[in-house]
């Protein structure tokens, strides 16, 4: 009986810690109240025009990011990174211990304006986010390490009036951190090591009789 209530209560603390991992955010503002270390790039400094390899970002905090895309990277004016070719997707690693990414995702035409298309954020812990603008978001998993995301996309969006736009996958601000783990979470580990104590006890007591 004392071995199921043991089992259950792990199960409560592993679910519990489970369900305060994942988070998602559409204020910036909120997202940097959670995060214990931060680092943002608005990429003013990538010129105008195309560039092959990766962007690799300058980086801050212990923590850094690079972009890439299999046909290269353009930026639009600057303050931007986007595809080469339309249709490719962008692909950030991480480094530094990151498991928080937010910013602005989205889908634009040749000159760098924004086209109705929808971008889907997949990443790495398996975590997945549709945008359809340029509004800000946010991810965190305060469980896991995030090691890369991809922004992908359709090549072509098809208006209602069988209008034709090639699009290229595009981002901004994009900022990496750490997380604060929430309240709950602190709460969920000390049941978890509570239950696991209380299990090495008794397998200590069985043990000595």
């Amino acid at each position: 009986m004392t071995q199921r209530l043991l089992a259950l209560g792990a199960l409560m603390a592993i679910t519990t810690i489970a369900a305060h991992a994942q988070k998602t955010y559409t204020s910036a503002s909120d997202f940097l109240a959670d995060a214990n270390l931060s680092y943002s790039d608005d990429f003013t400094s990538v010129a105008d025009g195309a560039f092959a390899g990766t962007y690799t970002a300058p980086g801050g905090s212990g923590l850094g990011f690079g972009v890439s895309a299999t046909n290269g990277l353009w930026s639009v004016g600057g303050g931007n990174i986007s595809t080469s070719m339309a249709g490719d997707s962008l692909t950030v690693n991480f480094t530094g211990g990151v498991n928080m990414v937010g910013g602005s995702f989205w889908a634009a035409d040749m000159d760098g304006v924004a086209t109705p298309g929808t971008v889907t954020l997949t990443f790495s812990d398996g975590g997945t986010y549709t945008s359809t603008s340029s509004a800000f978001f946010g991810y965190s998993n305060a469980n896991a390490w995030l090691t890369s995301m991809t922004l992908a996309l359709d090549a072509e969006y098809v208006d209602g009036s069988s209008f034709s736009t090639y699009q290229f996958g595009t981002l901004d601000g994009l900022t990496v951190g750490q997380a604060v783990p929430e309240p709950g979470t602190y709460a969920a580990f000390a049941l978890l090591g509570t239950t696991l104590g209380a299990a090495v006890i008794r397998r200590r007591k069985l043990a000595a009789k």
